[in-house]
This record gives C-alpha cells, structure tokens and sequence, in this order.
C-alpha cells in the first residue's frame, strides 16, 4: 500500500533557526530519506514552495474558471513538503511517518493512496 506523509510546519520557522539548528535538521533529513531508501520504503519527496506562492484553481458548474492566490487557510502550519512511502501495514507506515523529523517540528498528516 502507498501512503503520503505530508509535513505540516510553521513556514517562517527555519530563518528563526540558527546555522547549527538548520545543518542539524537537514542531517536528520537526510538520514530519514537515506533509512526510507535502504528499505525500499520512499517512492518519491519533496519540498514544495512557500504558501504565497500557491494558487486556489476551481471551476464553476456553468465552465468558468477562478484563480486566486492561496491557500488561505487558518492555520499557524502548512504543508511544507511530502513523502510517498511503500508500507505492508497501516501500522508501518504510522511507524515510518512517526520517524520523519517534521513529526519533531510540526505535525504528519498520513493518508493512504488508493490504488487505480
């Protein structure tokens, strides 16, 4: 089963880090990304940009296409980044997403992929 971890954290939260902080949660990263690969775990990460950056797409009943930039959401966290993970049980993949450094400075949200 595929299930996605997405990474929940305050986006300003890494400038407020010193140099030591960051180099030492980019090491913890990257150990969990090198764990994931060994196992054969990780399908495929990433990181994704900030919040401002995104858009809100919809479409009205009627064709009419809206953009708007977001998300707006009312929250102090936001999804900063994901992993795609292989695991037999729902009980490994809460293991694998409880072992991700975002569940130390934010919160993991875990969702299962259904197949197609």
């Amino acid at each position: 089963m595929r299930y996605l971890i997405l990474i929940h954290s305050q986006e300003g939260g890494w400038a407020q880090l010193d140099g030591a902080e960051q180099q030492r949660w980019m090491q913890a990263y990257t150990d969990y990304v090198t764990d994931l690969r060994q196992r054969d775990k990780l399908v495929e990460s990433g990181q994704l940009g900030l919040s401002a950056t995104g858009k809100q797409v919809s479409v009205a009943p009627d064709g009419k296409r809206s953009v708007v930039d977001g998300p707006f959401a009312d929250t102090k966290e936001q999804i900063g980044g994901f992993f795609l993970i292989e695991a037999k049980t729902e009980a490994e993949a809460i293991d694998i997403a409880a072992a991700c450094p975002g569940a130390r400075h934010g919160r993991i949200e875990l969702r299962q992929l259904f197949a197609r």
